[in-house]
């Protein structure tokens, strides 16, 4: 560890030394570690104070042109000391080795908590938004988000429909999303019931459960529907075929960030979820 902090450290001193004699950029110069943070502080008016972000950070199409420095999961410390940043804010999914690290050559940290819930989309709006030292402006924008969300909730009546969330990185990859999870809160928010909720957290999918839960509908991020092209799709994961969802082929698919991100954009996500459900249910049935 002391070893990996002073080449840190000389790594830090370099990149100064060679770093233009122009006069710096004034103001913040914040590194954004999760897609969510990323699009709050756009949406707070801060996109020029950002000066890397991590691949999730894919919205807005701004953010996509910025420095990345990894993955959440594999942030590169050297990458981020690399572009001089002022402040840190990081998903509380980073590893805490990561931030110990960044923190110990002096770079402001700030985690920012996960949450699951619609319900706390304008409470971590605030977190971050006070993390960054724009407390105010944060409380206009949880607001206004958090009365999207009561507003889209108002619109989707309670229905029978049962959606099935399923996380897939290929088909090595696969779990179900049950109670307590971002994915069961926003199928409910649109009035549907979670076809896993018998189970909490991400389970891993199998057969005998898919075939119990007999869900209408089959909900995936559309990177993961992607993943599982070369596999057959969607409707060839176990027990699938034995489902409503299956037999009628009937599977929504929404951009990741979008639809679980539980950010400025929940309550555009919710209203988005209930009509592609609604579609998928309109479709003739396959006999």
């Amino acid at each position: 560890m002391p070893r990996l902090l002073a080449l840190l450290l000389a790594l830090l001193a370099c990149s100064a030394d060679a770093a233009p004699t122009t006069a710096p950029r004034s103001g913040p110069r914040i590194v954004a570690i999760g897609g969510v943070i990323t699009e709050v502080l756009f949406a707070l008016g801060q996109g020029s104070s950002i000066v890397g972000v991590d691949t999730s950070s894919t919205y807005p199409l701004k953010a996509q042109k910025l420095p990345q420095v990894g993955s959440h999961h594999t942030v590169s410390v050297e990458g981020v000391l690399s572009l001089r940043p002022t402040l840190v804010l990081a998903s509380a999914k980073t590893p805490a080795t990561l931030v110990q690290q960044l923190q110990a050559t002096g770079v402001s940290v700030a985690t920012i908590r996960e949450i699951e819930s619609t319900a706390q989309v304008g409470d971590r709006i605030q977190h971050i938004a006070d993390a960054a030292n724009l407390g105010s402006a944060g409380e206009e924008l949880a607001s206004r988000a958090q009365q999207t969300i009561v507003d889209a909730m108002a619109e989707s009546p309670p229905s029978d429909v049962k959606v099935l969330f399923v996380y897939a990185r290929g088909s090595r990859i696969l779990s179900v999303a049950g109670a307590d999870t971002a994915a069961d809160s926003i199928i409910q928010a649109a009035g549907f019931a979670n076809a896993a909720s018998a189970v909490s957290g991400f389970r891993p999918l199998n057969a005998e459960a898919v075939v119990a839960a007999q869900p209408d509908v089959l909900l995936m991020m559309s990177s993961g529907a992607s993943s599982l092209v070369s596999q057959g799709g969607a409707f060839s994961l176990p027990g699938m075929a034995l489902t409503p969802a299956g037999k009628n082929q009937r599977l929504v698919q929404m951009d990741g960030l979008f639809m679980l991100g539980l950010g400025p954009r929940t309550g555009q996500a919710i209203a988005a979820l209930r009509q592609e459900v609604s579609n998928a249910m309109k479709q003739e049935p396959i006999l």
